[in-house]
């Protein structure tokens, strides 16, 4: 770690993915060799998200004041000009208003030594306000699955809804990856809306911009567990239907 390390990183990416990423970080700081993945320190931190200098925190469903609590008592303390302590907040999409506006001011302008990683599913699902303090990186594993690819083929293309509806009975989407592919299809439809945006093309503008209207709604309302199947088929039949 070194004095360009963030003050605040956004990760996002599949939970195993950020969570890995996580590690990485916080082996390459704490770890006498920068993450040699083989010391007590590197399997503690990736084994149970432990260290004397790291406060892991994972909501069982949304944030609170009390869960942050430690937080605002441990940054109390000044470390010394060596000394780094890590804040991790899993699930971060799960910040509602009031506890994001209370971590505002330490996570824009922390004390000398403190750095917060914040890991979630999908950017666009964390609260802006924290999402704009935040160096964000996505991990290289976002989009690698084959269920992702078989998504992002037949949303992207819009082929026959038959053919997509039989092929995602066999190629069924784990949960944890629909705000991903999600994520990339509202990206490549923002990338075309410019696009057509610039060429004073009016009708790719509207089409594009019907899209990524659509997708922003979706991504609102992830799935229930168990329906990705569902929320595949009636987005699917949604896009398919805009001309």
């Amino acid at each position: 770690m070194n004095d360009f390390t963030p003050t605040a990183t956004l990760i996002t990416g599949t939970v195993p993915g950020t969570q890995s990423y996580a590690h990485s970080i916080l082996q390459k700081a704490f770890c006498s060799q920068k993450g040699c993945s083989t010391c007590i320190t590197c399997m503690t931190i990736r084994s149970s998200n432990s260290h004397y200098a790291l406060l892991w925190i994972t909501p069982e469903k949304k944030y609170t004041l009390d869960l942050l609590e430690p937080i605002f008592k441990r940054i109390g303390f000044c470390l010394q000009p060596e000394e780094q302590f890590f804040f991790v907040l899993e699930s971060s999409q799960l910040l509602s208003a009031s506890c994001a506006n209370s971590l505002l001011k330490i996570v824009e302008e922390p004390p000398h030594g403190y750095h917060f990683l914040f890991l979630a599913t999908d950017a666009h699902l964390v609260i802006p306000t924290i999402r704009s303090r935040c160096h964000h990186v996505r991990t290289e594993e976002k989009f690698q699955s084959k269920s992702i690819s078989f998504l992002r083929h037949f949303l992207e293309k819009q082929t026959n809804p038959t053919l997509f509806l039989k092929e995602l009975q066999t190629e069924a989407p784990e949960d944890f990856e629909v705000p991903h592919c999600l994520s990339l299809l509202i990206d490549q439809w923002t990338d075309r809306y410019m696009h057509a945006l610039t060429s004073n093309d009016t009708h790719q503008e509207l089409y594009a911009n019907r899209i990524l209207v659509l997708l922003q709604k979706t991504a609102e309302h992830p799935p229930m567990p168990g329906s990705a199947k569902i929320f595949w088929r009636n987005l699917y039949l949604q896009l398919h239907g805009i001309s």
